[in-house]
């Protein structure tokens, strides 16, 4: 099983990342969203549950964005994203979905 924490601390070792606080964030969207903006300025969100995301989803942040192929089993690691965060489902939703990250507040 991939250790997600382990993941994170690591990542945050290499960039010099001294946190202010980490926990869980929940982004709970309603049947029928098609697109979705957040902000996560001066803080990292770390996407736990990708293979939960319909294959085609477009994740865009500031740093940088993924497309979440068929394959989502196949990759390693998880990736961050920060400042203005905009999720785009290849069509709406037929029911809610909850994207899960872990949140890491930067000192």
């Amino acid at each position: 099983m991939y250790d997600h924490l382990q993941f994170i601390q690591q990542q945050l070792g290499q960039r010099n990342i001294e946190t202010a606080l980490q926990q869980f964030y929940r982004l709970t969207l309603d049947a029928g969203t098609l697109y979705h903006h957040f902000y996560a300025y001066n803080q990292l969100l770390f996407l736990t549950n990708a293979e939960q995301l319909p294959v085609g989803t477009l994740i865009h942040s500031d740093c940088r964005a993924r497309i979440i192929p068929k394959d989502i089993e196949r990759l390693q690691g998880i990736e961050d994203y920060t400042g203005t965060i905009s999720i785009q489902f290849p069509e709406p939703l037929e029911e809610s979905r909850t994207i899960e990250f872990i949140q890491i507040i930067e000192n």
